[in-house]
């Protein structure tokens, strides 16, 4: 993977573990377009038992490929999850979201 995408990866870390509530949607979609194998979905359901766990192996898993699946990545999350990856790209990775509105969960109440 390219060294600007794992550094953006990096940065939208901890939003994308709290933010993605079904990781097994967004491996599905990386599945169907070939990016995943079912090998590694077996890999992520046998290692980890939690979305939030399976989201950060599939992180790590994505950026040791020897191709750069960034693209791959960004359309699944489009597919699944469109708020999340509109913040992503907006928001430079900011905090969770309340997918109800596709607002950030940080935003300071008064």
């Amino acid at each position: 993977m390219e060294p600007k995408h794992k550094e953006l990866l990096d940065q939208c870390h901890q939003n994308l573990l709290e933010s993605i509530t079904d990781a097994d949607r967004v491996i599905e979609l990386l599945i169907v377009s070939g990016t995943l194998s079912q090998l590694d979905r077996f890999e992520l359901d046998q290692n980890c038992s939690s979305s939030a766990e399976k989201v950060d192996h599939l992180l790590k898993m994505l950026m040791n490929k020897e191709s750069d699946h960034f693209l791959d990545l960004c359309v699944a999350l489009e597919k699944a999850y469109p708020d999340l990856y509109t913040a992503l790209f907006s928001n430079n990775g900011g905090g969770p979201l309340d997918h109800s509105t596709g607002k950030s969960l940080d935003t300071n109440i008064s």
